[in-house]
C-alpha cells in the first residue's frame, strides 16, 4: 500500500511509519507539498558493503522527531538517513525525485 505523508506526520508517528515501511508499504514524504523522500526498510548490509558513492548518515529516531527540517535538508542534498533505535537500524530515508511519475531512487543494498 502507498502512503503520502508530510514531515509533521512523520515526526509525530515516526515508529509507526517506519514499521509500515518495514512490512513493505511505500511511504513517500512530502516537504512543503513537494515529494522529497521515501521511507524504506533497512538494508541489513554493514556500512563496508554499501555503495561507496552513497552518503549514509546514522540518525537516532528521536532526532528525526526533534530536528526533522535539518535532516531533510541533508536528504534533499542527496544523503541517505539510516534511522536507528536502541542501536539497531530500523529504516532508511532515501532521496526521491519530485516528479510524480518518476521512479524512486533506490538506496543501494
Amino acid at each position: 500500500m502507498q502512503h503520502r505523508i508530510g514531515i509533521g506526520q512523520l515526526r509525530s508517528g515516526t515508529l509507526r511509519y517506519v514499521h509500515r515501511a518495514a512490512t513493505g508499504d511505500t511511504i513517500e514524504v512530502l516537504r512543503r507539498g513537494r515529494l522529497v523522500a521515501e521511507l524504506q526498510a533497512p538494508t541489513g548490509a554493514p556500512p563496508a558493503v554499501r555503495d561507496a558513492a552513497e552518503r549514509v548518515t546514522a540518525v537516532d529516531v528521536s532526532l528525526i522527531r526533534s530536528q526533522a527540517g535539518q535532516y531533510f535538508d541533508r536528504v534533499a542534498a542527496g544523503d541517505v538517513l539510516e534511522i536507528m533505535h536502541r542501536g539497531h537500524a530500523i529504516g532508511r530515508i532515501c532521496p526521491r525525485a519530485p516528479d510524480v511519475g518518476a521512479k524512486p531512487r533506490r538506496c543501494a543494498a
